[in-house]
């Protein structure tokens, strides 16, 4: 399985999450934000080859995310239209957040090329 096809997969399990899915009255994750992310998935360009953990957020929206020791990249779609990220890696002093369009795929596939370089992909 690739890694979009198991990212794919992924959205639909959240997408059939009822609501109160974490116990806390959360609702459903919104069906335009998996959209987004699905779109996002199939835009991404060949080679980028670790594999994100598919995170669903409480108030609805969902993050992808890719933790090494201390090397993180965040990616949450807060909106359909809109990612805010963190980029983080303390000991050699990259901390970053900030927002970019769903859209922007450049900008993400440079934060994943970012996270790969030097882990075990």
């Amino acid at each position: 399985m690739t890694i979009s096809e198991w990212v794919h997969d992924e959205l639909t399990r959240l997408g059939a999450l009822a609501p109160n899915w974490d116990g806390y009255n959360a609702p459903v994750i919104d069906p335009d934000i998996i959209a987004s992310a699905r779109r996002f998935v199939n835009e991404m360009p060949e080679g980028l080859t670790v594999r994100p953990r598919v995170v669903p957020m409480s108030p609805g929206n969902l993050q992808l995310e890719w933790h090494q020791s201390d090397k993180i990249l965040e990616l949450e779609f807060e909106t359909p239209e809109l990612i805010h990220f963190l980029q983080w890696q303390p000991e050699v002093g990259i901390e970053e957040e900030d927002v970019f369009p769903a859209g922007d795929v450049e900008r993400a596939a440079s934060l994943i090329r970012w996270f790969m370089n030097g882990t075990n992909a």
